[in-house]
């Protein structure tokens, strides 16, 4: 394990704790791919842009979009937020 993947290490258990799944990907990401890391991390900021929207319609586009795209762990991730 690198010092960069350990120093991440803490993140990913905080953050798996808060979304309630795990998030054996980062992990997965961080080892490997730094850059992949890095990208995924800015599209995160992309996805949880509301401005005005109420927060009920927030979540309810989510989880239709994410039903759609046929992703388990982002679904349950959107229904632990909600």
């Amino acid at each position: 394990m690198s010092i960069i993947t350990a120093l991440i290490e803490p993140k990913i258990k905080k953050m798996e704790a808060h979304l309630g799944v795990p998030l054996d990907y980062v992990r997965y990401m961080a080892r490997h791919s730094m850059g992949a890391l890095r990208s995924i991390g800015k599209s995160e900021a992309m996805t949880n842009y509301r401005k005005a929207l109420p927060r009920d319609a927030f979540h309810v586009a989510r989880l239709v979009s994410d039903q759609v795209e046929d992703c388990g762990t982002c679904l349950q991730i959107v229904v632990n937020l909600a």
